[in-house]
């Protein structure tokens, strides 16, 4: 049974799981992506903060996020504010973004 209340979409980017600080990271595949959240593939099973953002450098997106499930490689994360640009832009984005099907 489905429980999600925004559709999924499949987008295969990369991505940086960044801490806090946003100093340091884990790189990461963002596997699905809604407007509430994203499913990620870790290179390897990593202990996770429960906060942190999430990086997609080829959408120009970060979004503040909380950890959500995690399993092996994989985790859930579900986001707790806007979508901003990471190149500096201070306007909310549209998530998900142009151009990404369901």
């Amino acid at each position: 049974m489905e429980r999600r209340c925004s559709p999924r979409y499949r987008v295969q980017r990369g991505g940086r799981f960044c801490l806090a600080s946003r100093s340091a990271g884990l790189s990461c595949q963002v596997m699905d992506l809604s407007a509430t959240g994203a499913r990620l593939d870790l290179l390897h099973e990593s202990i996770l903060p429960l906060k942190g953002t999430l990086e997609i450098a080829s959408l120009d997106l970060r979004f503040p996020i909380v950890l959500r499930w995690s399993k092996g490689t994989e985790c859930g994360v579900e986001f707790t504010g806007p979508a901003l640009s990471i190149s500096g832009d201070a306007e909310t984005l549209a998530c998900p973004p142009a151009g990404l099907h369901a």
